[in-house]
This record gives structure tokens, C-alpha cells and sequence, in this order.
């Protein structure tokens, strides 16, 4: 990857880490050699099985909840959590990944990736990594989440060169985020066919109320409960 420092351009092999602190120590703005991350919004349709996956877990006491529900049920899950939610509560993050439930990268505070400049998309998602790694105290999913489902070429460059050559959006939204009713947010997440990414949140009151309908409405149906690795075959 090629940076540009005052006088004179560097050609460097950049890690994450390594690419976070040449952040630190001044403005750099890499280029977009690499190669673009896939972006993928469902899985193979061979499998009757769903992948359920929760976004920004800002309030520690919500996330302990879901986290509580997923476990009571053995249900997987995969846990797309912003920077900024996961540093609040180091320690219930890292009894989340202890227990096996894949955490991937939400970015550190959520911002539209797609109108950052480059240092600042870089510093969101290479930050967040570091974050998230500290507290749970190994490497954390190679999966990217962009805020928003907002992506563009030079994001996903950009994920790629920094170890996440995966984005993952969904297929069935349940906009539990926009709705108070857990009937209608139950509705919606049970949308999903084989192959399903369902989207939820961590956070609203009505995915606490719904999540224990959603999995047995799931499981009723002969679903199979997996982790986005699994579904992807990962």
C-alpha cells in the first residue's frame, strides 16, 4: 500500500495495528490497491438455516439481556457491536466471546463510512478492531458491518486491506429499531428463508420482548441456528 507523508511518498506493507499507528503518529491517506472485501446478504439457500445477528449494543444492561436470552435458548448468534458500546463493559464482552458467539466490527461510533475521508474510514474500522480485541482478549470475526448497510467501493477496499474481507448486510430487517411492538418486530425477523441474514439490534426494548418468539418461531419451523462463519461456510 502506498501513503503519502510530508515530501515524500512510502511504499509499506500495512497490518491493521501497524496501519493504526501511522494514524497516531500523523495524517496518512492509503491508496486502494487492494482488492475489493466480498459483501454478501445471505447465505447459500442449501441450507435450512438462519443466521440471527445484533448491531450496536451502545447499553451494557441490553446487551447482557439478549446475551442471557441467546444462552438460556443455545442459540448462536453473531454480535455486530460499535467501539464505543463494547467499552463500556470490557469484561461482559469478553464472557460474550468466551462463550463462542463470533463478534465483528461495527465501526467505533457508527458514523455514514461512505462520506469519511480515508484516514478517518481507516481509524473507524482499525480503532474498532483494537477496541474490541482488547477487551475480549483474542482476534476477533474478519466480518465488517458497515453502519447504516452504506458501502462503497473505497470502503470496501479500504476493509479489505485491514483484514476484513468480508461485509456482511442482511436479507430480512426487522426494524426493531423504528418499532415499539414486539408482535410486529416477531413478524418481520421471521421473514427469512434458507440462507437468511436476519438484521436486529441491541438495544431496543421490543428485540428483548421478541427474541425468545423469533428463536422458537425459528426452530419450529425446522430452522438451524448458525453463526454468519457457519452459514458462510467459514
Amino acid at each position: 500500500m502506498r501513503v503519502k507523508a510530508p515530501g515524500r511518498a512510502i511504499v509499506v506493507s500495512l497490518s491493521g495495528i501497524a496501519l493504526g499507528l501511522l494514524l497516531a503518529a500523523g495524517s496518512v491517506v492509503p491508496s486502494l490497491a487492494s482488492a475489493p472485501s466480498r459483501v454478501v446478504s445471505h447465505g447459500p439457500s442449501t441450507r435450512h438455516a438462519v443466521a440471527l445477528t445484533f448491531d450496536d449494543a451502545w447499553d451494557p444492561p441490553a446487551t447482557r439481556t439478549i446475551f442471557d436470552i441467546l444462552r438460556t435458548a443455545n442459540a448462536p448468534a453473531t454480535f455486530f457491536p460499535v467501539a464505543d458500546g463494547v467499552a463500556r463493559d470490557r469484561a461482559l464482552w469478553r464472557t460474550i466471546a468466551n462463550a463462542g458467539y463470533p463478534i465483528g466490527n461495527h465501526s467505533v461510533s457508527h458514523p455514514d463510512l461512505t462520506t469519511l475521508g480515508t484516514g478517518l474510514l481507516v481509524n473507524e474500522i482499525a480503532s474498532a478492531r483494537r477496541t474490541i480485541e482488547g477487551a475480549i482478549g483474542h482476534p476477533m470475526a474478519p466480518l465488517l458491518r458497515p453502519p447504516y448497510g452504506l458501502l462503497d467501493d473505497r470502503v470496501r477496499r479500504v476493509a479489505d486491506d485491514l483484514g476484513f474481507p468480508t461485509l456482511v448486510l442482511w436479507d430480512v430487517a426487522s426494524s426493531d429499531w423504528a418499532d415499539p411492538d414486539p408482535a410486529v418486530v416477531v413478524s418481520r425477523s421471521l421473514a427469512g428463508s434458507d440462507g437468511s441474514i436476519v438484521l436486529l439490534h441491541v438495544g431496543p426494548a421490543s428485540t428483548i420482548a421478541a427474541l425468545p418468539s423469533i428463536i422458537a418461531g425459528y426452530r419450529s419451523r425446522g430452522f438451524e441456528l448458525v453463526t454468519i462463519g457457519d452459514l458462510l461456510g467459514e
